[in-house]
């Protein structure tokens, strides 16, 4: 199996098989990794039940993953890459939280999953103009609200 893959898998969630029936479970949403594999991941409805510190500890873990994942590669590009995409200088996980807390006040978002919320709450905490998050929202409505 790809390192990348793996870590990936590790970093977001289970493996499942394109072919493989999928949990309807309401806590999970299927995301596409690559171009074949699938896997389940936590959406807004896990977001919603969790404590303020628990949020914080779920946030410090996809950090920490971004940063197995930069370092498997070994390259500087890489690790700049992924630090650049999932990084924000100079705020807290609780500043984070809050802004996913935010997108998820929204019940059109809440099957949307907790890592893409995270990746939106980034582009806005970097200031993105608001026609880019509108659009980022109506795209990810789109992919998980079928």
């Amino acid at each position: 199996m790809d390192r990348w893959l793996l870590i990936s898998l590790l970093v977001f969630g289970s493996y499942a098989s394109p072919h493989d029936v999928l949990s309807e479970d309401e806590d999970y949403t299927e995301l596409l990794v690559g171009k074949t594999i699938f896997t389940k991941v936590q959406n807004g409805r896990v977001w919603h039940e969790l404590d303020k510190q628990s949020k914080i500890y779920y946030l410090n873990g996809i950090q920490d993953g971004v940063t197995l994942f930069a370092k498997q590669d070994n390259s500087d590009a890489a690790a700049s890459r992924a630090f650049d995409s999932f990084f924000i200088p100079g705020f807290h996980f609780s500043d984070v939280a809050k802004q996913v807390d935010l997108f998820y006040s929204d019940s059109a978002n809440v099957r949307i999953p907790i890592i893409e919320a995270y990746k939106y709450s980034v582009l806005k905490m970097r200031g993105g103009k608001n026609f880019d998050l509108e659009q980022v929202i109506v795209r990810l409505r789109q992919t998980y609200n079928r």
